[in-house]
């Protein structure tokens, strides 16, 4: 089972995703705005070959080489997700307001052979990939997980050097 830290299962609109506190747009800004504290989010996952680990969804948008190796340079790597309900932890990190069409996980298409692998070794036993993807073999050989309304946080290829926030995991006992 997974558990996504400081969640509920619903978000008003006029409350913080991860308080609960009521919020309020200073006059003039955007409601959409994402404060400084933010910028790194983390939720838990007990589930699978992940088991007792920490997702951390970054904001900072890298191509998906920086992410990777900004993942493996502070966590462990880009998130795989084997299981549905890592899946669902991943959603829910997600749910911010942004304008980012999705966030990298560590999804990758072979060069040589064109079989999609998790960068972290997992078995592709799991896929959620959106109607018609991947659809773009020979350019888009990144895995991201889909913002956009109605895709339900789908899969899809997108070239790797798209600036995108991006989703690592690390093990609880990992120091950050």
């Amino acid at each position: 089972m997974s558990t996504l830290l400081g969640s509920t299962s619903t978000r008003p609109s006029d409350h913080s995703p991860w308080t609960g506190e009521k919020t309020s747009p200073s006059p003039g800004s955007s409601s959409k705005s994402i404060p400084p504290p933010f910028q790194h989010q983390t939720a838990s996952a007990d589930t699978g070959n992940c088991s007792s680990c920490n997702l951390h969804l970054i904001r900072e948008r890298m191509s998906w080489s920086e992410a990777r190796n900004h993942c493996i340079s502070k966590y462990t790597n880009l998130a795989s997700i084997p299981v549905s309900d890592i899946q669902w932890a991943i959603s829910k990190l997600l749910m911010y307001p942004d304008s980012a069409p999705g966030a990298w996980i560590g999804l990758r298409r072979s060069r040589v052979w064109g079989y999609w692998y998790w960068v972290d070794e997992e078995p592709l036993n799991f896929n959620y990939w959106g109607k018609g993807e991947p659809n773009n073999p020979p350019f888009e050989r990144c895995g991201m997980v889909s913002r956009s309304p109605g895709k339900n946080f789908t899969w899809e290829d997108e070239c790797c050097g798209v600036r995108l926030p991006f989703i690592c995991y690390s093990k609880r006992n990992n120091t950050v």
